[in-house]
């Protein structure tokens, strides 16, 4: 089968992206979406890992990630792999629904048959030529129906620890991230030995400090595509060396070039 990534945006409309997938790698590392995240495995058997833990979701099982929450999703078989991801603007969604999720905790749930096939269908009437308040109104109607309402969730809670010098390197890095930031000035700032530091980090994050700045380039960099920005320019303001280095960095997290990512929106 011929691998496929294609996104789905609506300017009009940009509370949600959709993206689907068959038979290619996604991204190739651990990442993370600023988005609610729900995925749904439509062919084939994903493993999704979590701190160092791989689980088995496979067709028919419906994922909820929450924003920030590391991940990394490979398929047992590439040949045999397909699955929908809806993004959800989180701010946009607290305010629907009043409803705040465990920023440690996946969801996930078998669907029936029927449910399966009815959420195939609201995903694929989403990308229809619905005006933006039609829009808006169906995907209140499917969160409330498949998330709020009538599904039970399994859950799988992830542990984190609490180190007061490793959360303030986030922050630095939250309000740097298209700076140069090396590994010696995190340590410096801190005053925890780059061994420590990277170790601890990635205890209570899942992830390295400088794949986290990564991972909030790869997030900014989505936004100023959605708004139309000259590539040459992100690169620049993400602090990247040219404009090939952030097509490559883009193409790890999401398996498309920035360009294709963009034309298809």
């Amino acid at each position: 089968m011929i691998p496929i990534v294609s996104y789905y945006f609506d300017h009009k409309f940009d509370k949600f992206e959709m993206k689907r997938c068959s038979n290619t790698l996604h991204a190739e590392r651990e990442h993370f979406h600023q988005e609610l995240s729900i995925g749904l495995i439509e062919e084939g058997t994903t493993l999704v890992e979590f701190e160092g833990v791989s689980y088995n979701f496979s067709k028919q099982d419906l994922i909820i990630i929450p924003p920030r929450l590391i991940h990394n999703c490979n398929p047992i078989d590439i040949n045999s792999w397909k699955f929908t991801m809806v993004y959800i603007d989180y701010d946009w969604f607290y305010k629907i629904f009043e409803l705040k999720l465990n920023r440690n905790i996946l969801l996930y749930s078998k669907l029936k048959q029927d449910k399966f096939t009815e959420i195939k269908s609201y995903f694929s009437s989403l990308e229809d030529s619905l005006n933006h308040s039609t829009k808006e109104l169906f995907l209140i109607e499917f969160l409330k129906k498949y998330l709020i309402d009538n599904i039970k969730f399994k859950s799988l809670e992830l542990n984190s620890l609490k180190r007061d010098k490793i959360k303030k390197l986030k922050v630095y890095i939250d309000h740097n991230f298209n700076q140069k930031i090396t590994l010696d000035e995190l340590s410096d700032i801190s005053g925890i030995s780059k061994y420590h530091l990277i170790r601890n980090f990635k205890k209570i994050y899942k992830i390295s400090p400088l794949t986290y700045q990564r991972n909030l380039r790869f997030n900014f960099a989505k936004r100023e595509l959605k708004e139309g920005k000259d590539l040459a320019k992100i690169a620049v303001n993400l602090g990247y060396y040219d404009q090939s280095h952030l097509t490559n960095e883009f193409k790890k997290f999401s398996g498309t070039t920035p360009n294709d990512y963009r034309e298809n929106l």
